[in-house]
């Protein structure tokens, strides 16, 4: 049990600290522990782990280099290069696989969210696509996680009580821990999904006699961007929050229903306003009910309302997501 809540709170300060520097401040912080353990008389792991100071502090005496002051310093700016080397890199990953997917397909080349060029657009221009796409959806995500932590920073928000030892994260393999990595696959696909809503939203379509043809509006999508932005914001500032929690709290349950109920509210100014389906995909669908019955009714009205099932679905995942946490909240009571 004593060697338990040793590792956890090794694991509270190395989580924040580059990969280079764990293995070697794991082996320090074990040897300062147990040092200090046997120089007591009653072996009292909680006492000595008290006297070691807060987690957060340690990790900030192992980064000589961090900034003390400024819009992003501490260890506000530890977590925030944390997040920073884990999300950039995937999300670039990610959009360049559908940049090229959405080169291939469209029939016309995108230059910004805003602006088209016509068909037979030169190579030059499509290569100016696939660079401003990656480059602006990393972008993208530098700003909205940079604005998280200023705020975070600018609040002072405290990363954890002042009893530390009983807010101690759980070891990444016992359970209810706070996954580093689904936090961030969970950031990824919000900011990768922005990028196809916004910038790639033609992707979504199907091929009939040679033509592509998109299933939403694209105009029309484009133009709801800043919904879109701020909903982004509201999952990412999540996935980060969780990371600074590093378990599930009642603090970070609350924080899951206020972003679910501003996430709630992007979905229905984006996806329950006016129609989003493209005209020429209606008409498509409704030319299938002609020669397949099975098109027509239920099913044809849902293919050709795409945004009301794309509502329904955004709405249920929103609320489960936001029900796991209050639910493992709840469990870490326990």
């Amino acid at each position: 049990m004593k060697r338990e809540l040793m590792l956890r709170y090794i694991y509270a300060v190395v989580r924040h600290l580059p990969a280079d520097k764990r293995d070697d401040v794991r082996i320090d912080l074990d040897r300062r522990i147990n040092e200090k353990l046997h120089a007591r008389n009653d072996d009292n792991m909680q006492a000595v782990l008290a006297e070691m100071g807060n987690p957060n502090e340690i990790a900030l005496e192992y980064c000589e280099t961090t900034p003390r002051e400024g819009l992003i310093s501490g260890i506000y700016y530890l977590m925030y290069r944390r997040v920073l080397l884990l999300v950039l890199p995937i999300v670039a990953s990610v959009v360049t696989v559908a940049s090229i997917i959405g080169i291939v397909t469209d029939q016309y080349v995108i230059i910004l969210p805003f602006f088209r060029l016509g068909t037979g657009a030169l190579f030059t221009a499509q290569g100016l696509q696939f660079i401003t796409a990656v480059v602006g959806s990393v972008v993208q995500a530098f700003i909205i996680i940079s604005l998280v932590f200023i705020v975070l920073n600018k609040k002072q928000v405290q990363l954890s009580s002042e009893n530390f030892l009983a807010d101690l994260p759980e070891l990444p393999e016992h359970e209810r821990p706070v996954s580093v990595s689904a936090s961030v696959v969970e950031m990824v696909i919000s900011i990768s999904l922005t990028t196809l809503f916004v910038v790639y939203p033609h992707i979504m379509g199907l091929r009939s006699e040679g033509v592509w043809i998109p299933i939403f509006d694209t105009a029309l999508l484009r133009s709801l961007w800043l919904p879109f932005l701020v909903w982004c914001a509201l999952e990412v500032g999540m996935e980060i929050l969780k990371l600074a929690e590093g378990r599930y709290t009642m603090r970070l349950a609350g924080a899951a229903v206020l972003a679910g109920i501003g996430c709630a509210v992007c979905a229905f100014i984006v996806f329950g306003g006016a129609s989003l389906a493209n005209p020429d995909f209606v008409y498509y669908v409704q030319g299938l009910a002609y020669d397949f019955p099975v098109f027509d009714g239920a099913l044809g009205n849902a293919i050709i309302n795409p945004q009301r099932v794309a509502l329904v679905i955004m709405l249920a995942v929103i609320f489960f997501e936001t029900l796991e946490v209050v639910i493992k909240a709840f469990q870490s009571r326990r």
